[in-house]
């Protein structure tokens, strides 16, 4: 298993939640025997009001992303979208037509993410921010995706506890590809989703190399 693009799409997270995806992503690595690069985006929340200002909508984030992501017929990537990065990963296929071996939404707010009031309180004293706008249910973002006919391609992955992505935004979509952990959503990322995830690339990349 070399050679393989494996791209890992971070979301919207603080400084200690990205020094644990780095970790599950080393230790994916050695379940898998292959290299996933990480991408990273603003961090929320912090309390950087003034880096918080500064963040992007997902439109803009997909368009910065698709620099990154070599786009070879001979050796298709496969991305993972960790929650907002779930949605930026969708953005790239469904509406800038990357080509890819497949997808795995780890905990992404398909249908809306949900916000606590104290979120609510600090949005409306620092006025809106874009990526979490396109995150509100409802959303004229969220709108624009809807259902995708490239489904046969993703794997969602769901927290029963996840307060912030409930199961029917992680998984709007059930079947055999939908996969179901009980945990939450910053504790999304534990043995049992890395083991799980590991299993799901392998298949991924001993698939052939038809993508969508």
């Amino acid at each position: 298993m070399e050679n393989e693009n494996i791209f890992w799409i971070d979301g919207l997270t603080s400084s200690s939640a990205r020094q644990v995806s780095g970790k599950v992503i080393k230790r994916i690595e050695q379940e898998i025997q292959v290299e996933i690069l990480k991408i990273e985006y603003a961090q929320f929340p912090e309390k950087n009001v003034k880096r918080l200002r500064g963040a992007l909508g997902i439109e803009e984030y997909a368009k910065a992303t698709i620099r990154r992501i070599p786009n070879n017929s001979n050796k298709y990537p496969i991305l993972i979208g960790c929650s907002m990065g779930g949605l930026i990963a969708r953005y790239l296929i469904e509406k800038m037509d990357l080509k890819v071996k497949g997808l795995i939404l780890l905990a992404t707010p398909n249908k809306g993410i949900n916000l606590s009031i104290i979120e609510k309180v600090f949005l409306r004293i620092i006025g809106p921010i874009p990526c979490v706008e396109d995150m509100r249910p409802e959303s004229d973002f969220l709108k624009s995706l809807g259902r995708s006919s490239l489904e046969e391609y993703y794997y969602f992955f769901g927290g029963t506890n996840d307060s912030r992505v409930n199961v029917n935004s992680s998984l709007p979509f059930r079947g055999p590809k939908s996969i179901l952990i009980d945990t939450g959503h910053a504790e999304m990322v534990n043995i049992e989703t890395i083991m799980k995830l590991a299993n799901v690339i392998k298949v991924l990349i001993l698939a052939s190399n038809q993508s969508l």
